[in-house]
């Protein structure tokens, strides 16, 4: 944070917005080679690539419920009644 000089709620919320601009740039990646796919290959290669995203969106879900849930993490305990989290850093 010093090298960047910023703030641990500034270095937070880059994290935070770095993460959202993946997942939009990976959905908007997928949709377009889908649409790409659909309308050039054959209906097997369509949903075996729709298949494939679907494996790679559950990857990154399981990922993320497995470092909540960890102990090693300790993040359960910074669970609102709400399902979200709030994180003393």
């Amino acid at each position: 944070m010093r090298a960047t000089n910023s703030s641990l709620e500034s270095a937070a919320q880059s994290i935070i917005q770095d993460i959202y601009d993946c997942i939009r740039n990976f959905d908007d990646k997928a949709s377009a080679i889908q649409t790409k796919v659909a309308t050039e290959e054959n209906a097997d290669a369509a949903h075996n690539f729709g298949r494939l995203v679907e494996a790679y969106q559950a990857i990154a879900t399981t990922v993320l419920n497995f470092s909540i849930q960890s102990p090693r993490y300790g993040l359960l305990k910074d669970m609102q009644e709400d399902g979200s989290f709030l994180v003393t850093l």
